[in-house]
């Protein structure tokens, strides 16, 4: 509420973007975030407060929501004031927040604690493949825990969003958690790679791929590389070497 704030600081609060929310429903997800306040305006960043790396499981029920424009923001905090706005049926509430989301927003790069000491490098690049394309599988300094590269932060929210809707399981007992973490040197350069100039793009139709840090399928290799056109042909020289031939333009 505004409630007992002079008018200088109703509007300085009204000036912000971002909405710092509370009392939401167990297995909220940030899609359920979006559905609910898309309505005042374009969103620009969604944040559980579950998938900041240290923090608590009492905070669990909260989230930060950014939009583009300040208005929308003030509108979205009044519905939550005045009509009772809900999220999952959980009526929720907002405060205006003083910070933007830029440090907190989703990163390609997902923490994994709880991890059974059984659990290998292969377990890991195996369960998060059936939902993205991984990057870079790697152990962290503690036992127990792991880091994993996506291509995004969009792919690596679809994956936190999935293990919050069912947990993942790697065949043991551990019940892994999963956060976000700060991306790997060179990751943000890898997921948007620059076009290079048009004197550069070769002009032969297939492609030759080597030197794989462990064994690539045919399947992962069309999904890194279709969006660089359309893929014709996919085939396996052996366990670390491909060919792709790219349909003509």
């Amino acid at each position: 509420m505004l409630g007992g704030k002079d008018e200088d600081e109703v509007k300085s609060l009204r000036a912000r973007t971002v909405l710092h929310l509370q009392g939401l429903s167990s297995g909220t997800t940030s899609r359920d975030v979006r559905a609910a306040f898309d309505k005042f305006g374009p969103i620009k960043a969604v944040v559980m407060n579950k998938d900041i790396e240290g923090s608590s499981k009492a905070d669990s029920d909260q989230a930060y929501i950014e939009f583009n424009l300040a208005d929308d923001a003030s509108k979205a905090f009044d519905a939550s004031i005045f009509d009772g706005l809900t999220v999952r049926d959980a009526p929720v509430k907002a405060e205006f927040f003083k910070s933007s989301l830029d440090t907190m927003i989703a990163s390609p790069t997902i923490h994994i604690t709880g991890l059974s000491q059984e659990a290998t490098l292969a377990d890991l690049s195996e369960l998060f493949e059936r939902y993205a394309v991984v990057v870079n599988v790697r152990f962290g300094r503690h036992p127990g825990t792991a880091f994993v590269d996506f291509r995004s932060a969009e792919s690596a929210s679809f994956v936190v969003d999935a293990h919050r809707a069912r947990p993942f399981e790697l065949g043991d007992d551990s019940a892994p958690s999963l956060a976000f973490a700060a991306p790997s040197v060179g990751l943000r350069k890898f997921a948007r790679p620059a076009e290079p100039p048009a004197e550069l793009q070769p002009s032969h139709p297939t492609i030759f791929a080597t030197k794989f840090g462990r064994p690539v399928s045919e399947e992962i290799l069309r999904r890194v590389f279709c969006e660089h056109g359309e893929i014709t042909d996919v085939t396996r020289k052996g366990e670390n070497t491909s060919e792709m031939a790219r349909a003509p333009d």
